[in-house]
């Protein structure tokens, strides 16, 4: 049964005119329903709670004829450790950690704080344009 603030407020106050509840009570009911009314409840952040974190960091190859290659998972506790290594770094190297762009052309600093804080979403695919194509993702 979906109730609405109004609705709650009216059947504390009745339950209290008929000498079910104390005054005492009722205040504490009414304070209560006051501060589930100004703090609602973020169904999103509900959801993204109730999901179990990923476990694997997961690396998906396809080739340009649509066959699947590479599959490979390494657990996210691995991940996490390598990339805390980063502030273990001595200060004079620059910029940290590095990795070799998609195109082989350059290298690339990674923003591992980025990383880490949003490792859990990682979805990522890289499409070499002739329709290969590797996918990064966590599950």
């Amino acid at each position: 049964m979906t109730t609405t603030p109004t609705s709650d407020r009216k059947l504390v106050l009745e339950m209290l005119a008929d000498g079910k509840i104390s005054v005492d009570d009722a205040q504490r009911l009414l304070a209560k329903l006051e501060e589930v009314a100004d703090n609602p409840v973020d169904h999103d952040e509900a959801d993204s709670a109730s999901k179990p974190r990923p476990k694997n960091l997961c690396i998906a190859t396809t080739a340009s004829d649509g066959q699947r290659g590479v599959n490979l998972r390494i657990p996210l506790g691995l991940v996490r450790a390598g990339l805390a290594l980063d502030s273990f770094l001595p200060s004079w190297l620059p910029g940290g950690i590095f990795m070799v762009n998609s195109n082989l052309t350059g290298v690339e600093q990674i923003d591992t704080d980025y990383l880490r804080e949003n490792l859990d979403e990682l979805d990522m695919t890289f499409d070499s344009g002739e329709g290969e194509s590797v996918r990064l993702f966590t599950e």
